[in-house]
């Protein structure tokens, strides 16, 4: 999708240990293949021998460098010297040695000279990284340093969406200039990873599943549909507007109709609609 990623800027990706930052990050290399890309990674050939074997995309276009253990210095010349257009360090604590995150001279000056080369000729840099154990809001969950924010164009963090074994993430940033919206994505049970769209979005859409599958031929009142629900229930507003817009779609009926518009102080009572095709039924569990 758009308005994440810009081409020629430096990027930090942060996320908790685990949560999918190198499944995400790979995943976006299947979409550049007009880009030749190195990949430094601290991972050992075998994980991404059985990371790719799982996957459909080729990666003819991306060149792995196994950084675990070698200088900084060499790492650094390789992406100078190289002719890639994307480079990717994963995870620059491990590769670069960062001593101390906390000293925010001493992170500006492991990172500036990889984001000056990159600047200096028109490459797309991602810096992967950790997010620190607390969390914290506006930029401030990435581990370490204020410098990890600062010297990068674009700062794109991975938090998990829901319970622990929950295949979904919300993606969130900051950008020079550019405003970067937040996304719900989701690793489906094909393998592939879909974005699913605004968190806003995707609540009332999951609301909308919940309400359709609880409407009866018979008209009821908001508030008892809602009672209908399994918890975590929504709120009495969310079902509102899921009701309000199946009645839009023709998925449901409202007393007084729908489209009498909205009378102060009517209480509506709602049922599913009578008239329904198969095809119609999408929300129907």
């Amino acid at each position: 999708l758009d308005g994440y990623v810009a081409k020629g800027w430096s990027h930090l990706v942060a996320a908790f240990p685990k949560t999918g930052k190198t499944e995400l990050m790979v995943r976006a290399l299947a979409d550049w293949p007009n880009d030749k890309v190195l990949y430094v990674t601290e991972e050992p050939k075998c994980v991404w021998q059985a990371r790719l074997l799982n996957l459909p995309a080729k990666f003819s276009h991306v060149s792995l460098f196994f950084g675990l253990g070698v200088q900084p210095g060499e790492i650094f010349e390789r992406i100078k010297g190289g002719d890639e257009t994307v480079f990717i360090l994963d995870t620059i604590r491990n590769l670069l040695g960062l001593a101390d995150e906390t000293d925010n001279s001493a992170m500006a000056r492991a990172l500036i000279p990889y984001i000056a080369v990159a600047r200096e000729r028109e490459k797309t840099i991602f810096l992967l990284h950790h997010d620190r154990k607390g969390g914290g809001e506006h930029g401030e969950g990435i581990a370490g340093a204020h410098a990890f924010l600062a010297v990068v164009d674009i700062a794109l963090e991975i938090k998990r969406d829901g319970p622990d074994e929950s295949r979904r993430r919300l993606l969130r940033g900051w950008g020079r200039v550019v405003e970067i919206p937040r996304l719900i994505y989701e690793l489906q049970d094909d393998g592939r990873m879909v974005a699913l769209g605004s968190p806003a979005l995707v609540t009332l859409a999951e609301v909308k599943n919940r309400v359709w599958t609880v409407l009866d031929e018979e008209f009821e009142k908001t508030k008892s549909i809602r009672g209908h629900i399994d918890d975590p229930k929504p709120s009495e507003d969310q079902v509102l507007k899921a009701l309000e817009e199946l009645a839009q779609e023709g998925k449901a009926e409202r007393n007084p109709p729908f489209s009498d518009g909205k009378r102060q102080g009517a209480r509506y009572k709602w049922r599913r609609s009578q008239n329904l095709t198969s095809d119609d039924q999408s929300y129907r569990s």
